[in-house]
């Protein structure tokens, strides 16, 4: 009586150490999930919390610094600056497109009479070949009155023969919607030269 037997090993517990192995694995690359996840929503809470960078540009490309809301004198100064630089400021070349541009500064009840004036102006600047600049000192702006007082050097040249004079001029001005030309919405109803 003298057989051999031969033992087998018995499946299920290799089968359930291998299995138990590759669980350790799972459950390591799930808690290694969570706590990327977890990382990214604090990240996530962290940028959508602060404010954003804005950096405003200038048409030159300087940065320009983060201003406070103007005050109104500021922000009538800033309108009639750009209309008289536009008005005063040319050379033949560009007269009739610098006069277009100041149009948007006027209303249209009394856009008739200053394309009548720049016309003339137009004409007479091709012509004769003539440039003028302005350097204007600070505006002096009231607000309850509506005028704005422009005082500076101007200097005309026609055909190369240059003379400077003084500017002085009153500016009378309303509000009125703004426009893509015009985003302070100031109009000048009449200008005063003396």
């Amino acid at each position: 009586m003298n057989e051999s037997f031969n033992l087998k090993s018995a499946k299920f517990p290799k089968i359930m150490t291998e299995l138990s192995h590759s669980n350790q694995f799972l459950k390591f690359f799930s808690v290694s999930a969570l706590v990327m996840t977890l990382l990214t929503l604090f990240v996530l809470a962290l940028t959508v919390d602060t404010p954003p960078i804005v950096l405003t540009l200038s048409e030159t490309g300087q940065i320009l610094a983060t201003a406070t809301t103007a005050k109104p004198e500021e922000h009538t100064r800033a309108a009639i600056n750009r209309y008289l630089e536009l008005r005063y400021r040319w050379a033949p070349s560009e007269v009739k497109k610098n006069l277009e541009l100041a149009k948007a500064f006027i209303l249209p009840k009394n856009r008739k009479s200053f394309e009548s004036t720049a016309s003339g102006v137009v004409k007479f600047a091709i012509e004769k070949g003539v440039t003028q600049k302005v350097y204007l000192s600070p505006l002096q702006v009231s607000l309850p009155q509506k005028t704005a007082i422009a005082t500076g050097d101007r200097i005309t040249s026609i055909q190369g023969l240059k003379a400077a004079s003084d500017l002085k001029l009153e500016v009378s001005f309303e509000s009125g919607p703004p426009t893509q030309d015009n985003p302070w919405g100031i109009y000048i109803t009449k200008e005063r030269e003396e």
